[in-house]
This record gives structure tokens, C-alpha cells and sequence, in this order.
């Protein structure tokens, strides 16, 4: 064996099994940092954001506990059925949390909950019954992109 086709050849790694190939390694190991993302990723599915429409007024819901928010959210979803809107079977608010800013993050039970209740009609609805100066967010995402220029003039 030369020095040329020694340098082509894989590093070997031991195992139990035998003698495998780098590559081999690499391919059958999930790195598990992919598997936080996915998690946090289907989380994120599942929930909505609700928050004031204007910052000047007084916020009535700022006493409230998150199981307290968590029955509100569910007495709005009876009003809107009560306004003749079909609640998907099973449809439920997990859980409440309040972010900093004043707004509440709801976790539902499914993704497909989370996008019923997101669309125009639905998240309209349901903000109004929510509350007078209650609005559904979108969600959004900050992205860095390196070496994109923010303006073009052709």
C-alpha cells in the first residue's frame, strides 16, 4: 500500500460489532440536538399567541392565574359555537403562560387545532369573544441571512 491509497481509505472505528467506517457512523447516529429542534418545533405548532390590539388601555387580564386563562379560553370556545361556528371534535386549551410583554402564549391539543383556530374567520371570532382589545398573532420568525444585500436598484 502507498501513501496515495492510504489516504483514500475511511478511518476505522471499533465496536462491538466489528470494524466499521466512519461514514457508517455518522449516518446511523441522529445527533440529538436534531431531535430538540423537531420537539420544539411540533410545540410550536400547537400554539397561538394572544395579545392586547393597543397598549394604551387598562389590561383586564393581568390578575388572572394561567388556570383561570386556560377556563376563559374554553368559555370563549362555547361562545363561538353559540354563534354557530363548528368546534372541531377533541379541540382543547392545554395550557397558559404569560410572556413578559403582557401577552399569553396558549398551548392547544393538535396542530390542526392551532390552524383551525388560525384561520381569518375562526381567530376573528374568537378575539372578539375573547375580548374587546384581544388579537390573535402571527407567528414570526427572525432570521440572519449572511451576505444578502437589504436593498436592490437594479
Amino acid at each position: 500500500m502507498n501513501a496515495t491509497t492510504a489516504s483514500l481509505d475511511h478511518p476505522k472505528v471499533k465496536s462491538p460489532e466489528g470494524t466499521r467506517t466512519y461514514a457508517h457512523a455518522a449516518r446511523t447516529n441522529a445527533p440529538p440536538p436534531l431531535t430538540k429542534i423537531l420537539a420544539r418545533s411540533e410545540a410550536q405548532a400547537r400554539q397561538i399567541l394572544i395579545d392586547r390590539r393597543s397598549f394604551g388601555e387598562i389590561d383586564t387580564l393581568r390578575g388572572l392565574t394561567e388556570a383561570e386563562l386556560v377556563a376563559k379560553a374554553k368559555l370563549t370556545l362555547e361562545l363561538v359555537e353559540k354563534d354557530g361556528v363548528p368546534i372541531p371534535q377533541g379541540l382543547t386549551f392545554q395550557s397558559a403562560r404569560r410572556l413578559p410583554h403582557g401577552g399569553i402564549l396558549y398551548e392547544l391539543d393538535s396542530a390542526e387545532s392551532a390552524q383551525w383556530l388560525n384561520t381569518p374567520t375562526h381567530r376573528g371570532k374568537f378575539a372578539v369573544n375573547f375580548g374587546p382589545n384581544a388579537t390573535i398573532k402571527d407567528r414570526s420568525f427572525n432570521i440572519l441571512v449572511e451576505n444578502v444585500p437589504l436593498s436592490y436598484n437594479p
